[in-house]
């Protein structure tokens, strides 16, 4: 119904290419608050278990993850998408503030669906990190450092949850095999782990 409503008021619209007609389409389809991050909570035992049989494929392990580590994963989902709920509205309030400022306010539903996709990406993300037991403040630096990819896989993720049913149900196997497949060639090149003195910093 969004989606509908957004291209209707967009394409109905008898200047297509108007700045109103653009953020009509952005209001209804792509922004709708702390919904995606519900969706995010309750798809968090799939995307876990995704997360956790794509690291043992890639690792050669069988770790099989226990009813308490489903549990964590689901609290941790829980403190992660609050903690991106509260920075995407700072975030957005200080970019709509200053663009509006400087007389650029048509950009801001471009870069508001970036931090979308971002903070969608970061669920997915997080994941990996979990699983190599490093804390949510410790993964942050990390999955910031690779914004664009992240922000990728929550366009795409993003995108499947505009399919009602299917979009929940393969979304969470693409986009969690994405994040744990790409982080791990990361991590070929790259060292994960938290330097004692960073650390203190991020606490």
């Amino acid at each position: 119904n969004n989606v509908y409503e957004g291209f209707s008021a967009y394409f109905g619209n008898e200047d297509a290419e108007s700045t109103m007609g653009l953020a009509s389409l952005g209001n209804h389809v792509f922004y709708d608050g702390f919904s995606k991050y519900i969706l995010l909570i309750i798809l968090e035992m799939f995307i876990f278990f995704f997360s956790v049989k794509t690291l043992n494929i890639l690792e050669g392990t069988d770790i099989q993850p226990t009813k308490d580590e489903f549990i964590s994963a689901q609290k941790r989902m829980i403190k992660v998408s609050f903690r991106n709920y509260i920075y995407e509205m700072i975030l957005m309030f200080l970019i709509s503030t200053v663009l509006s400022i400087v007389f650029l306010g048509f950009l801001k539903h471009i870069i508001f669906l970036f931090l979308e996709f971002y903070f969608i990406g970061y669920g997915f993300m997080d994941n990996y990190f979990e699983q190599k037991k490093m804390k949510i403040k410790e993964a942050q630096p990390f999955i910031y450092k690779h914004k664009f990819a992240t922000a990728t896989i929550g366009a795409v993720a993003y995108l499947l949850f505009l399919f009602p049913l299917i979009g929940a149900i393969v979304a969470p196997f693409i986009c969690a095999v994405a994040a744990c497949c790409y982080l791990y060639d990361v991590e070929q090149e790259e060292d994960f782990t938290v330097v004692p003195e960073l650390a203190g910093e991020i606490e």
